[in-house]
């Protein structure tokens, strides 16, 4: 098969993987632009440059000899299935939290036992009013270990950013810019290492794994609006339709669809999020939790971090399983192939309440949701748009991230020390198998003839 044709197939495969730390140097071969990720630049560099005289090491000259030759072509195949990327992620997310409350922490201690890799907030970081004197008791105190770039006074922060806030009303009481500085200043929004659309940190983008994160700020004193034909939601539908990850989940404060007592549904929030291509919408204001279907698209209503629950009032169309019995936090978990939204409580020290289930996971057994009337609970896999697309893509399975690899992109030194040695200890590869595990791999996934060596290959 022609080769610029095999880099064609293997972009979708590769585009957007990072690469975990310490790895086998053929990973690290492959990032031919060095930026940690192997992704479509670095297979278009290596197309371009196929056959043709380049520097050394250079322009995807990953073996030294001045061009882009079979060798470099098999190293970046070889890396179909292999560990050099990072596995599945698993984060957590809810919002109306910053209290420094009993219920606060109680989250806080089954979000850190649940060893996610990173924290989305729903909003409402920092009660009453978004004052510079609270929020390093509201949010540091309980979760500083998530924060890149922490100063405050509980201990060290994370080195890298894994705590990714949205504005919600109390973090934006009073009128004004200015009123927001506590949260701009305390927190490095999206972080270093993550790029960021927007040019703001009111409303940005990033990608951890295999999925995009969109955090938009559902305030009415957005300077950039908030309603479906603002600046925001154009930047949000553009920033849709680019996106090459897997899995776009986009999260805020105000709840599009809501049958919470405290504030409802909000209309001027009510985007197409499905045809823009939105996989999963979360979301808080109101003090409880709910799952929802609208428009086919999933909503998840989180605002249980800590502030007081609220009655539930009747449901709204659309809505499915409510609960406000207790609080908590949705742990959410997800791969190329998968995505499985849990709502844990902290009831009995922890309850799974619900799940939902996206592509090629299933949901464990629940006993703790409250379903709504006349619709009977049942763990739910949902049958949209994103599963069909994800199922139709021929992929090849990944192993598992090993157990003590801490978060996206970095190893302990016992994992290292592992990926470097190959599965089960064994020493690395050989060129010839390699070459042989490239040519499985190729016949796997190519339309083809099936091939039986290299040679068979033509430029």
């Amino acid at each position: 098969m022609h080769f610029r044709r095999r880099l064609a197939l293997g972009i979708e495969r590769l585009e957007g993987r990072q690469l975990l730390a310490g790895v086998v140097e053929e990973c690290r071969l492959a990032d031919v632009d060095d930026d940690n990720v192997v992704n479509a630049a670095d297979l278009a560099l290596v197309a371009a440059n196929y056959g043709a005289a380049t520097q050394p090491y250079s322009a995807g000259d990953a073996d030294g000899n001045a061009r882009v030759d079979l060798n470099d072509a098999i190293r970046i195949q070889a890396l179909f299935g292999e560990s050099c990327f990072a596995g599945p992620i698993t984060f957590a997310a809810f919002g109306d939290f910053g209290l420094d409350g009993d219920d606060e922490a109680a989250v806080a201690s089954l979000v850190k036992s649940s060893n996610v890799d990173f924290i989305l907030t729903l909003g409402d970081n920092n009660y009453p009013v978004g004052g510079a004197d609270t929020i390093d008791a509201n949010v540091g105190k309980h979760y500083r270990e998530f924060i890149g770039n922490y100063s405050g006074a509980y201990g060290p922060g994370a080195t890298t950013n894994r705590f990714f806030p949205t504005l919600g009303n109390h973090d934006w009481w009073l009128p004004g810019l200015e009123s927001i500085a506590p949260y701009v200043d305390y927190f490095d929004l999206p972080g270093d290492g993550f790029a960021n659309s927007s040019g703001n940190e009111r409303y940005y983008d990033f990608v951890w794994g295999d999925v995009h994160f969109f955090a938009l700020n559902s305030s009415l004193r957005e300077p950039d609006g908030r309603d479906d034909e603002s600046v925001q939601a154009q930047w949000l539908r553009n920033r849709l339709a680019e996106s090459t990850a897997a899995w776009q989940i986009v999260y805020f404060h105000e709840s599009p669809y809501s049958s919470g007592s405290d504030s409802g549904s909000t209309p001027d929030m009510q985007w197409p999020f499905g045809p823009w291509g939105a996989d999963l919408v979360l979301s808080a204001h109101d003090h409880n939790y709910e799952r929802l279907r609208v428009a086919d698209v999933t909503y998840l209503v989180a605002g249980t971090g800590g502030a007081a629950l609220r009655v539930v009032n009747p449901p709204v169309p659309g809505s499915i399983v409510t609960y406000n019995a207790a609080h908590g936090a949705l742990l959410i978990t997800a791969d190329t192939r998968s995505l499985r939204a849990e709502f844990r409580s902290i009831a009995d020290g922890e309850t799974l309440v619900d799940c939902v289930a996206f592509g090629a996971t299933e949901c464990p057994a629940s006993d703790g949701a409250q379903p709504n009337a006349a619709v009977a609970f049942a763990i739910v896999v949902e049958h949209g748009r994103r599963e069909a697309d994800v199922l139709a893509r021929p992929r090849i399975s990944r192993p598992s991230r090993p157990a003590d690899v801490s978060r996206c992109g970095e190893a302990s030194d016992s994992s290292r020390s592992r990926l470097q040695a190959g599965p089960a200890g064994r020493a690395p590869d050989s060129a010839a198998e390699l070459r042989a595990r490239a040519v499985r791999r190729v016949n796997r996934v190519s339309d083809h003839e099936p091939l039986d060596d290299l040679a068979s290959i033509s430029d």
